[in-house]
């Protein structure tokens, strides 16, 4: 009874209101963190408008496959996926404008007709002999940098030194969705070097006059941008490459014509003269037509 009674003390008109409120509260729908938030929601939809307007169609807007019937994992490798790795975007969205690889050709593409094969002709530039294993963490990818630095040490494809070459395409050569990078950021990389491997470690494999400062913002955080869900690899020929975390031992580097930026395939392993299409790629050296200047000869292919 006392109780009772010592229950209805705090109940002053401010109480009353509060306890409504409260009991309000209790009838509402929970949260469910694993529901995306109108604002999320919003977002999705302006990413989704802006990745594919007209202007900016990753394929010409003739070339459609027919995706009636299809299951969601049987789609042909050429159709663009709606789901990007975190961390990435297409090279449309970051300045492939800046990139000529094969734009001096005339595109061609057409499809089969059943709707699920995407004909054309490539180039082959080089295959791969090597891949980080995953993203672009500097204990996988450290090997392939410090392996190959030493007194003349020279990429062979630009005449530039390994360790700019390194970087370069560590960055896709651009900063700020301008390219070329400006020189300024090989000290931003000697900063971060020296933030991975110690300033007397850096100045030593660098050939540097001095130790720079342990200091990885300004190139880590370009990293963010174009290197975490990425892989680095290293092909046949020494070429430097930067692509999907998908990319293996194996996979080839072709020119389509008429695209901006090189991709990378693999050979699909039943059909005959049938490529897959694993992504976009950014090698140092060819991004701006060097490769066709080899006399590369283009064959049809199918795109499967």
């Amino acid at each position: 009874m006392g109780l009772s009674v010592l229950s209805l003390v705090r109940h002053t008109d401010e109480a009353l209101v509060q306890d409504q409120l409260d009991s309000d509260k209790s009838e509402e729908t929970k949260y469910d963190p694993a529901q995306p938030s109108m604002f999320e929601k919003m977002i999705r939809t302006k990413q989704a408008e802006k990745r594919y307007t007209k202007e900016q169609k990753v394929w010409r807007t003739q070339v459609k496959p027919d995706l009636e019937g299809f299951k969601p994992n049987a789609f042909p490798s050429w159709v663009p996926k709606l789901l990007l790795v975190r961390g990435t975007q297409p090279y449309y969205l970051r300045g492939s404008n800046n990139f000529s690889a094969a734009t001096s050709m005339p595109e061609s593409f057409s499809l089969s007709d059943d709707g699920r094969t995407l004909k054309t002709s490539v180039a082959v530039v080089d295959g791969n002999s090597s891949a980080s294993g995953g993203f672009c963490f500097w204990p996988v990818i450290r090997p392939y940098f410090i392996d190959k630095l030493g007194p003349d040490s020279i990429y062979k494809y630009t005449g530039e030194r390994i360790s700019t070459a390194f970087w370069r395409t560590l960055v896709d050569d651009m900063w700020n969705k301008k390219h070329p990078a400006p020189d300024r950021v090989e000290q931003y990389f000697a900063q971060w070097l020296a933030k991975m491997e110690g300033p007397a470690k850096t100045r030593q494999l660098l050939g540097l006059s001095y130790e720079p400062k342990a200091f990885s913002f300004d190139f880590g955080g370009a990293l963010l941008c174009t290197a975490t869900a990425r892989a680095f690899y290293v092909t046949e020929g020494g070429y430097y490459g930067l692509g999907p975390v998908t990319v293996r031992r194996g996979d080839k580097v072709l020119l389509l014509p008429g695209t901006h930026v090189p991709y990378l395939f693999r050979e699909h392993m039943v059909k005959e003269d049938s490529w897959m299409l694993i992504g976009e790629t950014y090698v140092h050296g060819i991004m701006h037509g060097e490769a066709l200047e080899k006399g590369l000869a283009f064959d049809p292919i199918d795109i499967v």
